[in-house]
């Protein structure tokens, strides 16, 4: 992805566009690309920047074609011209996603920007419900996305579960994080934009961190001679949230443990609280080999969700404010 925040722009109309759009974008995301999709109703104002904006931080531009999709074209104050313009403009590929029932113009109405012609003739991929996943895979191969997280391309465990969580129709209404030291929070560029997302939206976080002296007496790993220049001191971790939780931050409450955490914990709270998740890493109830159960999400209706929410109340209630 480069320098780019999105792997890919999905442009798409809304009366006959929008269900392949939402497909394709969780099925990138499954596969760990991340692609911009505007899910507002209406376009006004100064919004047009903002799509703007996300075009320009897009590696590529996938272009869903349902039936007529080109109709509109012939407006130019169509939304979708507009963007299709724009992603030209911008030099950026452009992936037309055939649907069933599309068909190139044999003509062209001379109302549509020349410019656009040459999209016919661009890399694209043919809807199938049937082969949908070697579409996918085809569509992932135009896009060139990168091979992994040091090319911010790959989403990590932790950038999805937040990023899916964020792109649910539902809204969220807190986030829990338990974590030693959580440095990785301010070394990955995605995971600092997904807090200062929460900021922005006002979504209240819980962070419990343990303190340098509890992280060490579990983290002793991490302090080998030859992996010492790879980690930020336990220390200089409690300072970071301490920084980041006080800088105009009322929704975000910081608290240090004495107690050592054993696992990594993230916990999303939904308006609907049958959708509530929580994610565990490392040592997990029933499964404590780390490398047989890594990435787990357990929904409300796991055996373990209760155990885990009910721990973090515990290790909360017992840890020290800042």
């Amino acid at each position: 992805m480069g320098n780019c925040k999105y792997d890919a722009f999905i442009s798409y109309r809304r009366d006959n566009g929008f269900f392949i759009a939402q497909t394709l974008y969780d099925k990138l995301l499954d596969k760990g690309v991340l692609a911009f999709l505007d899910r507002e109703k209406l376009r006004s104002g100064n919004f047009n920047e903002e799509l703007y904006s996300a075009i320009g931080n897009s590696s590529s531009f996938i272009l869903v074609l349902p039936p007529a999709a080109l109709d509109g074209c012939v407006d130019e104050e169509d939304w979708v011209r507009k963007e299709v313009l724009r992603a030209i403009e911008l030099e950026k590929p452009i992936i037309p996603v055939m649907c069933s029932g599309f068909q190139w113009p044999d003509e062209w109405d001379p109302r549509i920007p020349k410019e656009m012609h040459s999209i016919r003739f661009q890399n694209g991929v043919v809807e199938s419900n049937e082969y949908l996943t070697a579409m996918i895979d085809k569509l992932i191969s135009f896009i060139g996305k990168g091979k992994d997280s040091s090319g911010n391309s790959r989403l990590t465990a932790q950038q999805r579960y937040f990023l899916n969580a964020l792109e649910s129709q539902d809204k969220i209404t807190g986030v829990d994080i338990a974590t030693h030291g959580g440095d990785i929070w301010f070394r990955d560029d995605i995971l600092l934009d997904i807090l200062d997302r929460f900021k922005r939206e006002k979504i209240p976080v819980r962070v419990l961190i343990n303190t340098a002296d509890a992280a060490e007496s579990v983290a002793k790993h991490m302090r080998h001679s030859n992996k010492r220049r790879r980690y930020t001191a336990f220390s200089e971790c409690v300072e970071e949230w301490k920084e980041y939780a006080a800088d105009d931050n009322p929704n975000m409450e910081l608290r240090l443990s004495d107690i050592p955490l054993l696992r990594q914990y993230y916990s999303i709270h939904m308006s609907d609280s049958e959708l509530d998740t929580v994610n565990v890493t490392y040592y997990t109830y029933g499964n404590p080999r780390m490398d047989a159960n890594y990435e787990n999400i357990f929904t409300t209706y796991s055996d373990y969700f209760d155990l885990y929410r009910n721990e973090f109340e515990y290790l909360w209630e017992n840890a020290s404010k800042v």
